[in-house]
């Protein structure tokens, strides 16, 4: 990766009351974002496919640390932009600490490494806030190991996906091992679009729940249940979810929240379409 003299200017954090979190959040992480040079950064290496904006929040007394990445997506209608956020631990953050994370301000570089490929970030941290740009490597070995599955081969945009939400080779291995069907690449992009990951699918077997197809797992995740929604379902006094049958066999989920039924006890109902 080189950099073409960047430009040494920074901007102070804006002053002002604290938000709801005791700190200047938002308006930090914007500024931070705005001031960080674009077009002085060029990407050399051959092998890295898509680029993007970064934005971090380390918050007092929380272990994990909230991540944004903002980045173009090309398909045949054309190129569109889209935004990934969520939570990670800052272990996984290689090369960044939380030093530096901390500091007064300084320059850092740092990688986070997933199956389908390797994140490389670079940029500017300020007392917790981050900003910067990153680009993305596929792993084509990762590659090879879904081909060799009966996936076929996936694209760099795929691949790309597929590392933005995590969906690796322990997802696809639990899914297999809990009798599943068979799914297809596009449905297992499609499974880390919607929010289904490992933790999802073994946490619902946990809860007696395996639902055969893929499509059910989106289609549940899209509803609304989670796990603390059923965490929450399975207390003393609530019924848990659960599917009615018909002849032809399972049928579509749809939730419609809890109700008052039994003399005012909280039912979760799932009913299907």
């Amino acid at each position: 990766m080189n950099r073409k003299n960047p430009s040494t200017k920074r901007c102070e954090s804006p002053q002002g009351p604290p938000d709801a979190f005791g700190h200047r959040t938002l308006a930090s992480l914007a500024l931070l974002w705005a001031c960080y040079p674009i077009a002085d950064t060029s990407y050399s290496n051959p092998q890295e496919f898509g680029t993007g904006q970064w934005l971090i929040e380390f918050r007092p007394g929380e272990t994990r640390v909230q991540m944004e990445m903002r980045y173009e997506r090309k398909s045949e209608k054309g190129t569109g932009h889209s935004s990934h956020g969520f939570s990670i631990d800052p272990a996984l953050l290689s090369g960044l600490s939380r030093d530096q994370a901390m500091s007064g301000g300084t320059n850092v570089r740092f990688q986070l490494k997933r199956d389908a490929g390797t994140f490389n970030f670079e940029g500017w941290f300020k007392e917790g806030n981050g900003s910067g740009h990153f680009t993305f490597t596929p792993d084509h070995g990762f590659a090879s190991q879904l081909t060799s599955q009966g996936f076929g081969s996936p694209t760099d945009e795929q691949l790309l996906s597929l590392a933005m939400s995590d969906t690796g080779l322990a997802l696809i291995s639990e899914l297999k091992s809990q009798g599943y069907e068979r799914f297809t690449l596009d449905q297992l992009v499609q499974l880390g679009n919607h929010g289904v990951n490992l933790e999802y699918v073994q946490g619902l077997k946990s809860y007696g729940y395996q639902l055969k197809t893929v499509d059910n797992l989106v289609q549940m995740r899209d509803h609304g249940v989670n796990l603390k929604f059923i965490q929450r379902a399975g207390r003393p006094g609530l019924q848990e979810p659960r599917t009615r049958r018909s002849g032809s066999g399972s049928r579509p989920w749809r939730h419609t929240g809890f109700h008052q039924r039994n003399g005012g006890r909280r039912v979760l109902s799932i009913f299907p379409r």
